[in-house]
């Protein structure tokens, strides 16, 4: 009987180890915004107004991260250097906003303009009564 049961036991592990455990395949992340530049190597990209940018790693699919932006800001990929920097046109400074870029990744750059404006500020405020 124990035989049986340490039998039984096995089969019972392999099937699951063979079958049961796998994860459905990912579903590709669906692009948001403009592709405003894309590669393997160094890529940069100048808002031409306030906006969000992404960096997409195609091989992981994956947004790996992503910053608000204003006008004339520079979003810098830097694979050798592994990272990727923000220059901000407005405050005369750049930042690393993302490390573990990798030089035997693709990215992509997403875009998307805010749309934004202070007449839209009324609408979202809560009302007071």
């Amino acid at each position: 009987m124990s035989r049986c049961r340490h039998f039984t036991f096995v089969l019972l592990i392999a099937s699951a180890a063979v079958g049961g455990c796998s994860t459905p395949p990912k579903q590709p992340i669906q692009r948001r915004g403009d592709v405003v530049a894309q590669g393997s190597g160094q890529l940069s990209f100048r808002s031409p107004g306030p906006g969000l940018v992404s960096l997409f790693d195609v091989n992981t699919n994956s947004v790996v991260q992503s910053t608000g932006v204003e006008a004339g800001s520079v979003v810098s990929v830097n694979p050798q250097a592994g990272n990727v920097t923000v220059t901000d046109a407005t405050r005369s400074g750049t930042q690393i906003v993302h490390t573990g870029v990798s030089t035997k990744h693709r990215y992509e750059l997403w875009f998307i303009p805010r749309t934004y404006t202070p007449q839209d500020a009324a609408t979202t405020q809560p009302l007071r009564y």
